[in-house]
């Protein structure tokens, strides 16, 4: 393998390591899940969908 071959895997690796440990801290966290809709009906839709795990705000 060329030199330049070398950097760009091992930038690569880092960029994955550094994406994967970044879910693991979201993964724990205790904060509900916050969602975003245009209309009632959708606010209504998530609600059903994300229980008390979530927070729905409905801004039409």
């Amino acid at each position: 393998m060329g030199k330049l071959q070398k950097i760009f895997i091992s930038i690569a690796a880092v960029v994955c390591f550094v994406c994967g440990w970044g879910n693991l801290v979201s993964a724990n966290s205790e904060r509900p899940i916050r969602v975003v809709t245009g209309l009632n009906f959708y606010g209504e839709v998530a609600k059903q969908v994300a229980g008390q795990h979530g927070q729905v705000t409905s801004f039409i």
